[in-house]
């Protein structure tokens, strides 16, 4: 306690985590416990570890994952991307009770582990589209909202080069 007390206003981060007290107050008692840097690549480690086990446990977030490892980016509506999906995941996960039964299901299944995929490296944007059935220049989609207007969500899927580069 004494060492934390004396050392805490001496702590300077560069990035906090999100408990960012409890950062503080730990690196300020580390040297009382434990060598410089052990509670940071512990903290950094559980971390990692928990995000891994999120994703692993969400069936879109680990077939986004495996559609993501051969490629950087991916474009196009949330009903082109199910197909995707049911494609890497495979018949069972595609016919599983968790797995979406439509393109508004995923839209609404794909921002559950957006942050987390992010800490992976994996960035997903979401764009609507909005469209005139009289002008030309902008194409119908399916969706129809109200009279001739028609709206389509655009689905962006990107990866980093380097995992864990955002705390």
């Amino acid at each position: 306690m004494v060492v934390g007390l004396t050392r805490r206003a001496k702590v300077k981060r560069d990035v906090l985590p999100r408990m960012a007290d409890f950062a503080i107050w730990s690196a300020a008692c580390e040297p009382a416990l434990w060598p410089a840097g052990t509670f940071a690549a512990a903290f950094a480690a559980n971390r990692r570890e928990l995000i891994e086990g999120v994703l692993d446990a969400d069936a879109i977030a680990s077939a986004i994952r495996a559609l993501m490892a051969t490629r950087e980016e991916w474009v196009g509506t949330a009903s082109e991307l199910l197909v995707a999906l049911e494609g890497v995941a495979g018949e069972r996960a595609a016919k599983s009770k968790n797995w979406p039964a439509s393109a508004e299901a995923l839209g609404r299944g794909l921002r559950r582990p957006a942050t987390f995929l992010r800490k992976v490296g994996i960035e997903i944007a979401f764009e609507r589209r909005w469209a005139h059935a009289q002008d030309p220049d902008h194409p119908v989609a399916p969706g129809r909202l109200g009279r001739g207007k028609t709206v389509t969500t655009v689905t962006t899927i990107t990866t980093w080069k380097n995992q864990w580069v955002r705390s």
